[in-house]
């Protein structure tokens, strides 16, 4: 079949044209294109993120320990509750 008849019959069928398919095609294969990079940036990030959040949540628990080891030698616990109380909060 040549191409004319195939446009005829698919705007019979369903009021479409091959051509109109073929941008159709191809705009949605650029988008899938556009949507799989900004997915590759967006798991990039993703990972970074990740990264810092165990690097800050180790050093948030070193912190604890050593303000439970103060507490343990200090004579004022309640500052060293408010201390520990401030850096829980900016969890």
């Amino acid at each position: 079949m040549n191409k004319e008849i195939i446009d005829k019959w698919l705007d019979e069928e369903y009021g479409v044209s091959y051509t109109r398919l073929e941008e159709l095609h191809d705009w949605l294969l650029d988008r899938c294109q556009k949507i799989e990079q900004e997915n590759k940036k967006l798991k990039a990030e993703l990972e970074l993120r990740i990264d810092n959040n165990n690097y800050l949540s180790e050093k948030l628990e070193d912190i604890e320990k050593y303000v439970l080891e103060l507490k343990q030698n200090a004579p004022d616990e309640k500052a060293l509750d408010k201390i520990l109380e401030i850096i829980r909060r900016t969890e």
